[in-house]
């Protein structure tokens, strides 16, 4: 580690999940408060819905994946092929 540069340092796989889950998160906010607070036209309301639903998703995946198990070891518990 000490023959990276800042910038590799900075861009680490695991800072720059970090940042990709900030940024993801960050999104879900805005565009649930745009569409609580912005007047939606009629026409356009079942798509805002839709990428609303995809979105909850997204940011469900990302909560999981930073505090739910995804960390744990599974040893095991893998299935052995059969012959």
């Amino acid at each position: 580690m000490k023959n990276m540069s800042k910038f590799e340092q900075f861009f680490r796989r695991q800072s720059m999940q970090s940042i990709l889950a900030f940024l993801g998160i960050t999104f879900l906010s805005l565009y649930l408060l745009l569409v609580t607070f912005y007047k939606i036209p009629s026409e356009n309301k079942e798509f805002a819905l839709i990428a609303l639903g995809y979105l909850i998703g997204t940011g469900n995946t990302i909560y999981n994946f930073f505090f739910g198990n995804s960390k744990k070891q599974t040893t095991g518990t893998e299935v052995e092929p059969k012959e």
